[in-house]
């Protein structure tokens, strides 16, 4: 699974060409949050995280995300 934050469309871009090497889903954590969906389903072998960096640092919401 690659989790993705994307205001731009640039790290959707990157996380779509990850997954399709890695045959991995993608999944918005923009799209989670309106959703208010913090739970998967499954178990997870393998995770991957997209997200821009700001000021050498992730995205405060990509973090709140993944400690949810």
């Amino acid at each position: 699974m690659i989790l993705y934050f994307s205001a731009t469309g640039n790290c959707e871009y990157v996380a779509k060409r990850i997954a399709e090497k890695s045959g991995d889903e993608t999944v918005s954590v923009a799209e989670r949050y309106k959703k208010r969906s913090f739970d998967f389903p499954g178990k997870i072998e393998t995770l991957g995280i997209v997200s821009p960096t700001y000021a050498w640092g992730c995205r405060s919401s990509s973090v709140n995300f993944c400690s949810k």
